[in-house]
């Protein structure tokens, strides 16, 4: 069944200044894109695609020109009360900027409880076992809980910040470039832990990222943006490939495990065939 789901979507933002005609960029036109129970779909696309503009669209933080997103088949606009409040526990995200994303006066206990104290109204032991729950999920020590943001690796407060998403047991969980500041090591080690939890718990993830190593180890599904369009669209298996110029830069941007002997072994090749 569909979670949510993206329907004819536009996006355009003014530019020229305060003095200056008014013009319009646009950064998404016509864009579907569907996210089913369970599944993990990558949204690949190269800076300046609108990937990011789509990923805050889908959680409700930007509305669309035109089109419509769903949550559940009804129009998120139209989302009041109750209804409202049950697609915002269910629908959470993790950003890029871990840092930017948490209050550097907070300590990791309180970031963490924030959705726990807001939407489920959780306070004293129960609050404080479903912080050392969740921390644990994500492997930080449950000691680490009174230290303050500045005083975590950038690997541990991306867990930090994974955690707060998990809180209120979403279904759906936008990780935008969530893992694009972790160096290689960090990278698969946060993946794994997230393609762990989608299948314990069965959540849904859109993935935005611009690295196509992080679809195949992670997605079911790929869907690429180029210039604010959906320019393909395609199910991960190990022969993943391309057709249109704009994902097959991205596959080709894409180095091999070990450049040096990849490049010999094509030299190799070459000359055989001279």
């Amino acid at each position: 069944m569909t979670i949510l789901s993206v329907e004819g979507v536009s996006k355009s933002y003014g530019i020229g200044g305060f003095f200056s005609a008014s013009r319009r960029k646009i950064v998404l036109s016509d864009i579907d894109l569907r996210i089913g129970e369970g599944e993990c779909v990558g949204l690949l696309g190269a800076s300046g695609s609108g990937k990011s503009t789509l990923g805050r669209l889908v959680v409700g933080i930007e509305r669309p020109d035109c089109g419509s997103v769903r949550y559940r088949g009804q129009p998120m606009l139209g989302l009041t009360g109750d209804d409202y409040r049950v697609f915002r526990r269910n629908v959470q995200v993790v950003f890029q900027d871990s840092i930017g994303a948490v209050n550097p006066r907070h300590r990791i206990r309180r970031i963490v409880a924030e959705p726990l104290v807001k939407l489920d109204r959780l306070s004293g032991r129960e609050l404080d076992e479903r912080v050392r729950g969740l921390l644990e999920t994500v492997e930080i020590d449950p000691g680490e809980a009174d230290k303050y943001p500045g005083q975590m690796s950038g690997g541990q407060l991306q867990r930090v910040c994974i955690a707060r998403a998990l809180a209120p047991k979403p279904e759906l969980i936008v990780l935008d470039e969530a893992v694009s500041n972790l160096d290689l090591s960090l990278q698969l080690a946060v993946l794994d832990l997230l393609d762990g939890l989608r299948r314990q718990r069965g959540m849904a993830f859109l993935f935005i990222t611009h690295d196509l190593r992080l679809v195949r180890r992670l997605c079911d599904r790929v869907v690429v943006l180029d210039g604010g369009r959906v320019v393909e669209e395609r199910r991960v298996t190990a022969g993943l490939s391309f057709t249109h110029p704009a994902a097959v830069a991205l596959q080709n941007a894409v180095l091999p495990a070990m450049p040096a002997v990849h490049a010999r072994v094509e030299r190799i090749a070459e000359a055989a065939q001279a």
